[in-house]
């Protein structure tokens, strides 16, 4: 089921029921994998600023229209960030949208970002990230390791 959250965020409701705020999805009762109790854990908000960074530096490319955040799902070991251009939020037509735009996972723990793809769902990326067999190009060019 789809919703429209705030400010024209479209969530995707997995599990039917209704989250803490209507532009994220609540998703710990399902999730089989669960951080260590005293794991440091970024805001939403801190993730979001994150992944907002990353679609105001592809919006700076030449021949790229303005991007924005369109939505969120918020997952035990992370928050994956939706986005779209501007335009198609405001009118909803499919003329007026990006195709290739991979959601862009923020680790929880240490808020680092992570490209996932748009060839498979959401689930085979955050299946193959939470697994440690994720890599992309924000992973090599940062060090980071799964």
């Amino acid at each position: 089921m789809t919703t429209t959250g705030k400010a024209g965020e479209y969530v995707h409701r997995l599990d039917g029921h209704a989250a803490g705020t209507p532009d994220r999805i609540d998703r710990a009762a399902n999730a089989s994998i669960l951080l260590p109790h005293n794991a440091p854990v970024i805001s939403e908000q801190e993730a979001r600023s994150t992944a907002e960074e990353l679609v105001r530096a592809m919006s700076s490319e030449p021949d790229v229209p303005p991007l924005a955040i369109m939505g969120v799902e918020e997952h035990p070991e992370c928050w994956v960030f939706f986005y779209q251009t501007v335009r198609y939020i405001e009118t909803g037509s499919i003329m007026d949208g990006v195709a290739g735009n991979a959601p862009i996972l923020v680790e929880r723990t240490t808020g680092q970002p992570h490209w996932t793809g748009t060839a498979r769902s959401i689930s085979y990326y955050l299946t193959e990230y939470a697994n440690g067999r994720h890599t992309c190009e924000l992973c090599r060019s940062s060090g980071a390791t799964m």
